[in-house]
């Protein structure tokens, strides 16, 4: 009788030990999530000065587009095709990025790098348009 209670204290010290520990869920830290914030207005901020410079130079004469996708038949830029691609192309990688923290938020710091890394692109586009105006 005595090995019976032993073997039954035994395994349900044993089956305490296989249920699942409940965690508590992995938050990024402020910090990471205040520059994740950042390099997404970074990111915006660059579409914008892109837009509206590349917008501004349709009214300067002899200086036409020269992204063919962007360009129209008289060489001038297409506005609302600009204005689409830009808001694509900013809001659809924050989108995506958003999405993946929500179940990895360690990943707020790296994101971060790649918005302000990828907002290099834009922002050399648009102090270049900005110098064609001189």
């Amino acid at each position: 009788m005595k090995s019976v209670i032993f073997l039954a204290l035994a395994v349900s010290a044993y089956a305490q030990t296989l249920t699942p520990q409940v965690t508590q869920p992995v938050r990024p830290s402020h910090r990471d999530l205040l520059l994740w914030r950042t390099s997404a207005i970074t990111l915006a901020a660059a579409h914008v000065l892109d837009f509206g410079s590349s917008a501004a130079l349709n009214s300067t004469p002899n200086v036409h587009e020269t992204n063919g996708f962007l360009r129209s038949s008289s060489g001038y830029y297409l506005v609302g095709r600009g204005a689409a691609v830009n808001s694509a192309l900013t809001v659809g990688p924050l989108v995506v990025e958003w999405l993946i923290m929500r179940h990895h938020p360690k990943l707020a710091k790296g994101f971060a790098v790649i918005n302000f890394g990828t907002s290099a692109g834009p922002i050399w586009a648009g102090a270049h348009n900005l110098s064609l105006r001189q």
